[in-house]
């Protein structure tokens, strides 16, 4: 092998991409993201009084078609305003 030259850095950029890709995905098969959600969901309740919903999300906020957007809101407020702002 020899020195890497300026022009080998996208292939190798790529290459560690891919790498780092696939090695993510072996990651999900031990934490599904569906279980991930409720258990962090769990822990806001329990430990912060915090209750966490899916949102529709509006045109224009996701990258991509896995993105879930979330709502934090009180669990125990009256009105069931989201966190920061009016509901």
């Amino acid at each position: 092998g020899g020195a890497i030259e300026v022009w080998d850095r996208g292939f190798y950029s790529a290459m560690a991409r891919d790498r780092a890709s696939r090695q993510s995905s072996g990651f999900s098969l031990y934490f599904p993201l569906d279980a991930v959600l409720q258990g962090v969901s769990l822990v806001l309740e329990r430990a912060f009084r915090v209750r966490m919903t899916p949102v529709p999300l509006l045109p224009g906020e996701a990258w991509g078609p896995f993105v879930t957007k979330m709502q934090l809101s009180w669990a125990d407020a009256s009105d069931n305003a989201a966190m920061g702002g009016a509901g």
